[in-house]
């Protein structure tokens, strides 16, 4: 039985680290997600040196750092989809290589974020005050890729868990509430109208 040769095990080791980056940036993603403005005000203010001014960072413009997240774990994830396509081309059927390709991919990055998601969440607090100030050397190979979202505007909640300004759930209540009273008011208006004009009919 031949094993395989050197450069296949060299591209898989490759796409797992490819992996690992792209679960570092959603790691960060969901630490950050999970704070609370008081929190990370609490965190900026006991916080000292590269971890305040990673956090003076973060504070200037959430949206773009997000975006650039984001881009991260997409980038990191193709990138690791393709290594593993090319380090099995050679022994599977080519209509098969682009699904292990991405099949792989998502086993390996879909497992180590999941563990670094879980950990982020669970502990927060240090994994934004260790990590934040050396994920910025990552975020620059991303960066060409990240502007123009981040120029475009915040990344939607449902995708980095930050409301948007002027969408934090209390104020969405209070203007479904507004449109609410405002609907009914004018359904009233609407029938009082329409009695009085039968009545003034007959």
């Amino acid at each position: 039985m031949n094993l395989p040769a050197a450069d296949v095990w060299q591209g898989l080791a490759g796409a797992v680290a490819c992996a690992a980056v792209g679960s570092v940036f959603a790691t960060m993603d969901a630490a950050l997600s999970s704070l609370t403005p008081g929190r990370l005000s609490a965190l900026h203010e006991q916080s000292t040196g590269i971890s305040k001014v990673a956090l003076d960072r973060y504070h200037r413009s959430p949206s773009r750092q997000h975006s650039r997240w984001l881009v991260g774990r997409v980038v990191f994830m193709a990138l690791a989809s393709v290594l593993i396509a090319e380090a099995v081309a050679p022994f599977v059927p080519g209509w098969s290589v682009a699904l292990l390709g991405a099949l792989g991919a998502v086993a390996t990055y879909g497992t180590l974020a999941e563990i670094g998601i879980n950990l982020a969440r669970r502990r927060a607090d240090d994994f934004t005050l260790r990590f934040l100030p050396f994920i910025g050397l990552l975020e620059l190979i991303v960066l060409p890729l990240a502007a123009p979202i981040a120029f475009h505007g915040p990344v939607p909640a449902p995708v980095t868990g930050v409301p948007l300004p002027g969408h934090e759930p209390g104020r969405i209540r209070h203007l479904h509430g507004v449109w609410r009273g405002t609907h009914r008011a004018t359904y009233a208006l609407d029938f009082r109208r329409h009695l009085f004009d039968g009545l003034a009919g007959e």
